[in-house]
C-alpha cells in the first residue's frame, strides 16, 4: 500500500504481513517527507516487506502489488531501465533485486 501527494512531495508506504490463513502477523507504516513518485512509494513498501521477511527468517514471501511497472521491472533481468525510470528509482530497483537474491522464494501477485 502506498500514498503519494505530488504537491507536497510527501508520501507514505505500508506493509501488512499475513500468514497462510490470512491472519495479520505484522504491519509497518512509514512516512516520507521527500517522496518522488508513486513508484518510489510502492518500491519502498516492497523493500520494507522483504527486509521484514529477512529479519524474521521467512523463506517464502508473496509480494502483492498492483503497480504493474514495478513488478515487471523486478521480474525483468534487463539492466537498462533508463527509458522508464529516474536514477533514484533505478538505484531502488537494484536494491530490491539484490534483496530478491537473498530470499530463496519470493512470488509476485
Amino acid at each position: 500500500m502506498e500514498h503519494f501527494a505530488r504537491r507536497m512531495d510527501m508520501g507514505g508506504s505500508g506493509v501488512v504481513v499475513r500468514d497462510d490463513f490470512g491472519m495479520g502477523i505484522a504491519t509497518v507504516a512509514r512516512h516520507f517527507l521527500h517522496a518522488h513518485s508513486v513508484l518510489n512509494m510502492e518500491a519502498e513498501a516492497c523493500r520494507v516487506g522483504i527486509l521484514l521477511g529477512i529479519h524474521h527468517g521467512w523463506t517464502n514471501i508473496d509480494i502483492e502489488s498492483d503497480y504493474v511497472i514495478l513488478v515487471a521491472a523486478l521480474k525483468n533481468e534487463e539492466e537498462d531501465l533508463s527509458d522508464i525510470f529516474t536514477v533514484k528509482q533505478i538505484v531502488l530497483l537494484i536494491d530490491l533485486r539484490t534483496l530478491l537474491v537473498i530470499v530463496p522464494l519470493i512470488m509476485f501477485g
